[in-house]
């Protein structure tokens, strides 16, 4: 299933249930994920959340490690002019699925579908056989 690449940060800290409730509640309003090519080709499990202020994604980092960076977003807002750079945590591959699988218990219906999407592309998420697990 793979690894982290080595210079992907790791979490700092071992999360508690309260730290893993506030992420699934924070990533459920502002994240995203699905899936993206990796640097080697391959398709790959990914969440992203993008925020103005960059102190939660800083907690993110800390509970779950990836990348908090600075991204200027192509659109621009008509009513500002030039789009704003905003920050942005990501993780891929296992680091991401091991925030999905976690995560998973405390979303919503719709964002569970998502994650099952995310986790198994190929797999007939509508078809009765394969049922939304709680």
């Amino acid at each position: 299933m793979g690894r982290p690449h080595a210079k992907t940060p790791r979490a700092t800290v071992s999360p508690t249930t309260a730290d893993i409730a506030w992420a699934a509640g924070f990533i459920e309003g502002e994240g995203t994920f699905g899936r993206t090519t990796a640097v080697r080709g391959t398709n790959t499990e990914r969440v992203t959340v993008r925020q103005m202020n960059r102190e939660p994604l800083e907690r993110l980092q800390q509970l779950f490690g990836g990348r908090v960076s600075v991204v200027t977003p192509k659109t621009t807002n008509l009513k500002k002019g030039e789009p704003k750079p905003i920050n942005n945590w990501g993780v891929h591959g296992s680091l991401a699925r091991g925030v999905l699988m976690t995560v998973f218990t405390f979303m919503s219906e719709v964002r569970k579908r998502q994650i099952e999407r995310a986790l198994h592309p190929n797999r007939n998420h509508h078809h009765p056989a394969n049922p939304v697990h709680s």
